[in-house]
């Protein structure tokens, strides 16, 4: 672990950038019971830089305390301290979101508290179960009937665009529109679909894989009615 040697570095403390083998483990406990793990950037006495996959729960938290952040050091005794949501920035292509914290004094009863074992999911388990829903909607559109290789085309189109609105019920009006704007590549350019196409359908669909699992968390999940056209 070494600090930082930006010479223009005007923070109070230096920052501290963990490579993997000296990776600490951190969890965040939430006011409403929710534990999860994050990766640290770099960390300071100040407060941290953390990562997760799952955007949902930092795009939740804008600007909120968090109860407990407990840090693990490798081979060092674990450390207690309270914080708060300074800045969210996620980032699609890269299907992360970091997120400044900055540290502050904890209650010494939490301190001090015994927490109810919850294992958080590990990076890898999260990051099969987004792979698993990536593969189920490509299977979903590859096996969509080809509306662009039949008379009754417009028809077709209209009935496909439906079968996603699963998805499409999650994302904003100008990236519902791009999402059938590339769909619409897609089986005009089946079977020889380029990867890059592939990759920017999929990220697309990931904003509402974010959204969905938000909306699963929260116990907010809303049928939606859409007017007929």
């Amino acid at each position: 672990m070494s600090a930082t040697k930006n010479l223009k570095e005007r923070r109070k403390y230096p920052r501290y950038y963990p490579d993997q083998k000296n990776q600490p483990k951190v969890l965040f406990f939430l006011e409403n019971g929710q534990q999860f793990s994050v990766d640290v950037v770099n960390i300071s006495r100040g407060g941290m830089l953390a990562s997760t996959p799952d955007m949902d729960y930092f795009l939740e938290m804008n600007h909120q305390k968090i109860k407990i952040i407990e840090i693990i050091p490798p081979n060092r005794k674990p450390f207690r301290c309270a914080g708060k949501i300074l800045r969210i920035h996620p980032i699609l292509e890269a299907r992360a979101c970091y997120c400044a914290v900055e540290f502050r004094k904890i209650d010494a009863k939490l301190a001090q508290s015994t927490i109810p074992p919850k294992a958080p999911k590990s990076r890898a388990t999260q990051e099969k179960e987004k792979k698993q829903w990536e593969s189920n909607i490509w299977n979903r559109v590859l096996e969509a009937e080809n509306y662009f290789r039949t008379p009754q085309a417009a028809d077709l189109q209209q009935r496909v665009y439906e079968s996603f609105a699963d998805i499409t019920d999650h994302l904003s009006l100008e990236d519902r529109w791009w999402f059938f704007e590339l769909l619409d590549e897609i089986k005009r350019q089946q079977p020889g679909v380029p990867e890059e196409l592939k990759s920017d359908f999929l990220s697309l669909c990931d904003l509402a894989y974010q959204k969905i699992r938000e909306n699963k968390k929260s116990g907010k999940m809303k049928v939606i009615h859409r007017k007929d056209e």
